[in-house]
């Protein structure tokens, strides 16, 4: 009883972060979308490792998934090729052409694995809903994506602010939001 009131509170928190004040736009409110003619500033080179397509940010910091606490908060940056080799995405200016809700990232537990808050055997999969903004480079073409997720709680139904974004970007990258 005491998760689902946790729930509740949560939700009713949430819910007071209107997506702008005064006309402003609130980066701390989950439901203040990444405009559309917004720039995501790319300030250093990053290498997506060779057979991969993705690389990833947390807490300011580049990584590969292996090393990403799926429970935080997180960005990627995608191409539209995997290759053989290792690709360096240099710093560039993105621009966002469209941005979609979506729930992508998905944490299974195998039937029989023990968790450590259960007596007994689980198996469930939690979806994490996702900011994905498709961008576009005039440089560097294979520059497909930005997808930001936050492992929160209630389960699937608040988007990632666009605070929390730039915390996980860090110094890697900025977002420019354009004017609604």
């Amino acid at each position: 009883m005491k998760h689902i009131a946790l729930i509740g509170l949560t939700a009713s928190l949430v819910a007071c972060q209107p997506a702008f004040i005064n006309g402003v736009p609130n980066e701390a409110s989950p439901y203040f979308t990444v405009p559309v003619d917004s720039k995501v500033i790319l300030r250093k080179s990053v290498t997506v490792p060779a057979g991969e397509e993705t690389a990833f940010f947390q807490r300011g910091q580049a990584m590969p998934w292996n090393k990403v606490n799926q429970y935080g908060t997180y960005c990627s940056l995608k191409l539209a090729v995997r290759r053989d080799a290792p690709q360096t995405i240099n710093p560039d200016e993105l621009v966002v052409r469209k941005v979609t809700q979506e729930n992508r990232f998905r944490v299974a537990y195998a039937p029989g694995t023990k968790l450590a808050t259960l007596d007994t055997d689980s198996s469930f999969t939690y979806e994490v809903l996702s900011t994905v903004m498709q961008v576009q480079s005039a440089r560097q073409p294979d520059i497909k994506e930005m997808a930001c997720a936050d492992w929160s709680t209630p389960q699937g139904i608040t988007p990632i602010s666009v605070r929390k974004m730039r915390q996980a970007l860090g110094d890697w990258a900025d977002l420019q939001i354009a004017k609604p």
